[in-house]
């Protein structure tokens, strides 16, 4: 994995130097566009194809926007290697007789939900900052669109490109739960967490987003603040009750609206043939703090979001209120 990693490095490097010398001789622009067929001649373009779009403009050029760029050939080897491989890890597990273990399906559905969840993280904190090192962003506030009309092109163009990353997760979990390995109720619990991941992800990295200039940053803070609220928060609290010798059991309360230990307690109830089996009542989810039913689970699971979905919205307003400020 070294040397593997060294080669990658070093052909990243002698290609970024070739494309930062034809970009410094004004040589990028010309490499990158398509020569015309038969040797026409290129034109400009044509005005026929302007066409008005109402109130709204933003929302329409968010939702026009391509998916993968100019890239559309480099996603579409890069996804079908990635299914190709995942069909393959189907096929050998199966040769095992693996596929209705509660740790395999656990295992695919964590994998699979971690690719999602990286997109959710990393792309909202793109959308604003992306316009801001284009020099856009100015232009865009110039308009006549109003600061809830870029919001809302913001959220739903984001939301487009945040959604099929969840794609590969969500078909391993319709499938094996029609062929009988998790239980039907997962088809409930899962949605509701990630619905409520990916609201609140989308309000933070728009707040980051319009916060800072530079995507770089933006990134990073919507990493390190999901790190902070669910990584080194408790352990600050564990540690304070260790060290009073107090009770801990405002921890585990706490433990309980993180999202990776609410995934893993779905899973870990869900996931199966033996979990199939059992009816609602019968499945049990052991939480932090005592066990519970499919039921009672449920109820908690929809509180937790919408207290989520409430600080997400409150994250995007703010971000809302700071689109005119900082604007270079």
């Amino acid at each position: 994995m070294l040397v593997s990693s060294g080669v990658l490095l070093s052909v990243s490097i002698i290609k970024v130097r070739k494309v930062a010398l034809r970009q410094a001789t004004g040589q990028l622009d010309r490499f990158f566009r398509k020569k015309p067929a038969n040797g026409a001649v290129e034109s400009g373009p044509s005005t026929s194809a302007i066409r008005p779009v109402g109130k709204l403009a933003f929302l329409w050029k968010e939702l026009r926007t391509p998916l993968f760029g100019r890239r559309k050939i480099t996603a579409f080897v890069v996804i079908s290697i990635s299914l190709i491989l995942l069909l393959m890890t189907y096929i050998l597990i199966a040769i095992e007789n693996g596929l209705d273990e509660q740790g395999v399906q656990a295992s695919y559905l964590a994998i699979l939900g971690g690719v999602g969840l990286l997109f959710t993280i990393i792309l909202p904190a793109t959308c604003v900052t992306s316009e801001k090192e284009s020099r856009c962003w100015p232009l865009i506030l110039a308009t006549t669109l109003s600061d809830w009309q870029i919001l809302f092109g913001k959220i739903f163009g984001t939301l487009r490109r945040c959604v099929p990353a969840w794609f590969l997760m969500f078909g391993h979990l319709i499938l094996f739960t029609l062929i009988g390995f998790i239980h039907p109720v997962a088809l409930i619990h899962i949605p509701v967490l990630v619905a409520w991941v990916i609201v609140f992800f989308l309000g933070t990295g728009l707040y980051f987003s319009s916060r800072f200039k530079h995507t770089t940053t933006a990134v990073i803070m919507n990493f390190a603040f999901a790190a902070v609220i669910w990584g080194l928060v408790p352990m600050l609290m564990f540690t304070y009750a260790v060290m009073t010798r107090t009770s801990d059991n405002y921890v585990e309360s706490y433990m309980n609206i993180n999202p990776l230990l609410q995934g893993a307690v779905v899973l870990d109830g869900t996931c199966g043939r033996r979990r199939v089996l059992r009816s609602v009542t019968q499945l049990r989810y052991d939480w932090a703090r005592g066990s519970k039913n499919a039921i009672e689970s449920t109820n908690f699971l929809l509180s937790s979001m919408l207290g989520y979905m409430l600080i997400g919205s409150l994250f995007a307003w703010r971000a809302k209120c700071r689109f005119r400020r900082n604007i270079f």
